[in-house]
């Protein structure tokens, strides 16, 4: 009788978890002090040294990060880090008021440490076309935190640069963790 009351107790809070993650599903995480959104996390790369970690985020930085200068904006060799501008480009939203060349710019960081990585991906800034018909395109730009476009396209955009967000997070760890226990053609 006690196992069995367990055994609910278990499949219930199980239930509830599994909402509550339903639920954010699509939330951009928040940063509790700065209230911005911020992603951070580290990654464990034990077959890889401090050097292949660094030369291989460098490398996924400059290929993968399309920015205006399109290069890796701070490298500290000392430090193991580096810094590089992104955008990504989100999709167009319709309705009375339309939300055209919406782009997404954002800060990506990596720091290395022998067998693992940290990535902090923050400063999100939005730039779009609004365009309302008769009465104009006008440019606007502002945080991410701020978007202005109403509730349910708002969430959408959100969902949308989250998962092309997670997308890159997890494009930099596969293309790191590639870099492990192969040699080099020697051509």
């Amino acid at each position: 009788m006690f196992h069995a009351f367990i055994n609910v107790k278990k499949t219930i809070l199980t239930i509830v978890l599994f909402s509550l993650s339903l639920l954010a599903f699509g939330q951009m995480p928040v940063d509790s002090a700065s209230h911005h959104f911020v992603y951070t996390g580290v990654v464990k790369v034990d077959s890889l040294n401090v050097d292949a970690i660094f030369n291989s985020s460098k490398e996924w930085l400059v290929r993968h990060l399309k920015s205006s200068d399109n290069n890796v904006n701070l490298t500290d060799k000392e430090s193991k880090s580096l810094t590089a501008t992104g955008n990504i480009h989100l999709e167009n939203r319709s309705g009375l008021c339309a939300y055209k060349d919406i782009n997404l710019n954002f800060k990506f960081s990596v720091f290395v440490k022998e067998g693992r990585y940290k990535y902090i991906v923050e400063n999100f800034y939005c730039s779009y076309a609004k365009d309302c018909g008769q009465y104009g395109r006008t440019p606007e730009s502002m945080p991410f935190e701020e978007l202005d476009f109403g509730n349910s396209k708002k969430e959408k955009v959100y969902t949308e640069a989250n998962t092309k967000m997670l997308e890159l997070i997890n494009d930099l760890e596969k293309f790191i963790k590639s870099k492990t226990g192969g040699k080099k053609d020697d051509w």
